[in-house]
């Protein structure tokens, strides 16, 4: 049956203790080699890790992967422990044109008036790769939805920040004691739960919106977490999912050096294709489900120094990129937006939009 894999082993890589996983958790089907012998080259995890692919749906996974209790040791220096408030310039510009972006594409009064802002705002609302980064830091949420959310692995509360202060019944859960510690200085601690789905208490259908960014990769069994949202959610509710595309251009360009790969944390990997199908099989109507090139100058920028360079980057964006790499990562970019748009599956992350019936 498909989501439950049969029980195996566990052994040890390094001090991390694995187990098994060589069917498909989609339909069930045997996987085939598709990466051997990969290490973190972000964070410095040891081991040697190895991902497969199902030849009848293209999901790609861990194999074999770190069992439950151990997942705490793959994120000991990840960057979810930074608070990232330090103002700075480019921040407040990126700041304003995000509240451009969401005032004109998502109806979220930003409370400026005047010329110039009239003037930003109408350049903004013609530029549609600015509405996607804007809608990312909503989860392409409008403003009319506004309701009680629930933000599943929140880290230190930055999306969960921003919804709050635009109105939203903000609640967060997170498995780092330190970032959710410092998403509870934001938050409120009765606001943020330290846990997982399957951990924590919460009432049945309690929220009409979850959120989970960046999330469903991390999870062992992405279909035990779809249901547990599915419960979570109230009828007619609805769950926004974000995810690294297995068919994105950076993919086919830098294969095994493709940082969203990022072993051994990324235990599943999905398509438009076998992410929909497990939210049905959750029991979900998938709304839309699209790509966008949001990250593609990022993802690029590292994909590459993973590809030239043996050592560790230490970070998900090589430190010191200098800037004709910066500023070829974003033609990359401006390239990858224009095949999504074109309707291709092209674009480094899936967004997926799920509703309970």
């Amino acid at each position: 049956m498909a989501g439950q894999i049969a029980p195996a082993e566990p052994f040890v890589i390094e001090d991390i203790r694995v187990e098994p996983v060589p069917q498909c958790l989609v339909c069930g089907t045997a996987g085939t080699a598709r990466y051997e012998g990969l290490r973190d080259r972000l964070f410095s995890v040891p081991g040697r890790w190895s991902e497969r692919v199902c030849p009848r749906d293209g999901h790609l996974w861990l194999d074999p992967r770190p069992v439950t209790a151990d997942l705490g040791k793959l994120y000991r220096t990840y960057y979810t422990h930074a608070d990232g408030t330090t103002p700075s310039l480019r921040l407040k510009v990126k700041q304003v044109v995000e509240a451009a972006g969401r005032e004109a594409a998502f109806g979220y009064s930003s409370g400026r008036s005047g010329w110039a802002w009239f003037l930003v705002r109408s350049v903004v609302a013609h530029l549609p790769m600015v509405h996607d980064i804007a809608g990312s830091g909503v989860m392409w949420l409008h403003a009319r939805h506004r309701g009680r959310l629930l933000d599943v692995g929140c880290g230190t509360g930055v999306i969960a920040r921003t919804l709050h202060d635009l109105g939203w019944d903000v609640h967060g859960v997170e498995p780092d004691p330190e970032a959710a510690a410092i998403a509870r200085r934001h938050l409120g601690s009765e606001r943020v739960a330290i846990g997982t789905l399957d951990t924590v208490d919460l009432p049945t259908t309690s929220f009409d919106v979850i959120i989970a960014q960046q999330v469903i990769e991390h999870v062992p069994n992405p279909l035990a977490f779809l249901s547990q949202a599915h419960r979570l959610l109230r009828p007619d509710g609805r769950i926004v999912l974000t995810t690294p595309n297995t068919r994105s251009v950076c993919h086919r360009l830098f294969g095994r050096n493709w940082r969203e790969l990022d072993p051994p944390r990324h235990l599943h990997l999905f398509s438009q294709r076998d992410l929909s199908i497990c939210a049905r099989q959750a029991g979900l109507v998938v709304e839309t489900s699209r790509t966008t090139a949001r990250t593609a100058w990022e993802v690029w920028c590292s994909s590459r120094a993973l590809r030239t360079h043996e050592g560790s980057l230490g970070a998900t964006v090589p430190p010191g990129l200098r800037v004709t790499r910066r500023v070829q990562g974003y033609l990359f970019q401006l390239v990858e937006h224009a095949l999504v748009s074109a309707g291709a599956e092209a674009g480094e992350v899936l967004v997926v939009v799920c509703r309970k019936p």
